[in-house]
Parts: C-alpha cells; sequence; structure tokens
C-alpha cells in the first residue's frame, strides 16, 4: 500500500450523484454536457454519458456466443474540470449545502444541495 496516497475528499465527492447533468468546463470536451453514470473515487474521475467515448477492440467469444467488433466506452474524466447543471436555471453552477430542520426530536438535520447561482433546492 501507498504510503504517499493522499486520502480522498469526501466533500468533493459528495457535490455529484449519480444521474446529475454535469458539462465539462476545460479540456478536449469542453461544453459537453452528460449524465454522470459513476463517480470513481480513488482516481477523483467520473464517467460521463457521451463525454470521451473510447473504442475498445473486443475478440469474439465462442462458448458465450458474444461477437467481436469494435465496443465503444466511456472514459473518465477529472471531477476537477466538470460543473453540474442547475436544473432549475439550467446553467452550470458550483454546488453549496444548506442544512433544514431535524426530522424528528433528537434527529439528524436534512442537508440539502443548493444552486449557488439560483439559490434552488438542487434534490427537490
Amino acid at each position: 500500500m501507498l504510503k504517499n496516497k493522499k486520502a480522498v475528499s469526501s466533500r468533493r465527492l459528495c457535490k455529484f450523484k449519480k444521474g446529475d447533468r454535469l458539462q465539462v468546463m476545460t479540456g478536449r470536451h469542453a461544453s459537453k454536457v452528460g449524465s454522470l453514470l459513476e463517480i470513481l473515487p480513488d482516481k477523483r474521475q467520473a464517467l460521463v454519458e457521451g463525454v470521451n467515448v473510447m473504442i475498445k477492440h473486443a475478440k469474439a467469444n465462442k462458448e458465450t456466443g458474444e461477437m467481436g467488433g469494435r465496443v465503444r466506452k466511456n472514459g473518465p474524466v477529472p471531477l476537477s474540470n466538470v460543473s453540474l447543471i442547475c436544473p432549475k436555471c439550467m446553467q452550470p453552477s458550483r454546488v453549496g449545502f444548506e442544512f433544514g430542520p431535524p426530522a424528528q426530536e433528537g434527529g439528524k438535520r436534512v442537508k440539502h444541495r443548493v444552486c449557488r447561482r439560483c439559490k434552488a433546492r438542487i434534490d427537490d
């Protein structure tokens, strides 16, 4: 195990959830939009649908009957290069958090994601 490996910041990773619409802000795929398929926390990267599409050459498998050929796969994009698209204002924006009242007495306070641009709740 590597000793110098930095701990993955859960603050940055919890701002995005599976199914969110993200826009790539920088790099070769700038201004492309897609939904979040998966987050790779160890690499601090995300798989975004339709962004960084790669072609993998697959070999045919006679036992399972799978055909060979060219398979399109989504490649990872760094989390620092993507921004969440707010469902209310439809603009790429930063994500903040706001705490609501506790659901019951002595319970935890509810945490909501908020668009920093229009102040609307994202989770609703």
